[in-house]
């Protein structure tokens, strides 16, 4: 019979994949940037010094939200169009890593955050860079009891 409780670590002990079902965690542009920047530096130092001050500049106006959402059939992670057009400018292979890392600032494991900083950022290369973007992952066990991580929806901010 599953519990209710939370371990200390702020994961789910029903669903170790997920954090705490009551988490919203906020990923400011300069993190990413950082995350960026300490997992590819190559690619930080393509980013042009107008599209960096922009990102920095944004967070300060609290513009636009990057965040994962814990909900209780899964997680939602938003991103800002700051970090789209940085993932159309890099490529979207080159910010998997960031993308994994903030994630997993978020709480995730870092498998989980890898699966999902991919299937992200495939769609994120279809979308204008003038918009965020949503993308929802429903829990779903494949009777390994582990529990596993679906994308089921997205949609444009």
């Amino acid at each position: 019979m599953a519990s209710n409780s939370t371990s200390d670590s702020g994961i789910d002990p029903n669903n170790p994949v997920l954090p705490d079902q009551s988490k919203t965690v906020y990923i400011d542009n300069d993190q990413f940037l950082q995350a960026l920047k300490k997992t590819n530096p190559a690619a930080y130092n393509k980013l042009p010094q107008s599209t960096i001050q922009s990102m920095q500049n944004d967070d300060l106006l609290r513009q636009g939200g990057t965040y994962a959402k814990t909900t209780s059939d899964g997680i939602t992670i938003y991103l800002n169009s700051a970090i789209v057009k940085a993932a159309k400018i890099l490529g979207t292979a080159a910010i998997a890593g960031a993308a994994a890392s903030a994630l997993a600032t978020a709480g995730l494991s870092a498998g989980p955050a890898a699966t999902i900083s991919t299937a992200i950022l495939g769609i994120v290369a279809l979308l204008p860079n003038d918009h965020g973007v949503w993308f929802h992952f429903t829990n779903y066990d494949s009777g390994s009891g582990a529990g596993n991580l679906l994308l089921s929806s997205w949609g444009q901010q």
